[in-house]
């Protein structure tokens, strides 16, 4: 999958921004809840049309590798005779 890019050839950030986000309004199909606008083009660019600098409400999102360093998933248990509790019983 090709990455999006604004016309300088830089990748656009708002897709990495945590407060991105699409709607179902066909006329302003993206938006921006940190700022609360929706816009057709890409928020970051009406941004910079309107103050001149850089969106300063951009914040990365939280990775799926960072996220599971945080609360780890649990292994199954290795040993048959200690196993844990069944997720599933037997209805009798």
């Amino acid at each position: 999958m090709t990455q999006k890019r604004e016309p300088s050839g830089q990748p656009v950030p708002c897709l990495r921004c945590r407060h991105f986000q699409i709607t179902w309004e066909p006329s302003h199909p993206r938006s921006c809840k940190a700022m609360g606008f929706k816009t057709r083009d890409w928020p970051f660019l009406e941004v910079v049309r309107s103050s001149g600098e850089s969106c300063l409400a951009f914040e990365e999102k939280p990775r799926l590798l960072d996220l599971q360093k945080v609360a780890p998933v649990e292994s199954e248990p290795k040993d048959k005779d200690k196993e844990g509790p069944k997720r599933f019983s037997k209805i009798v």
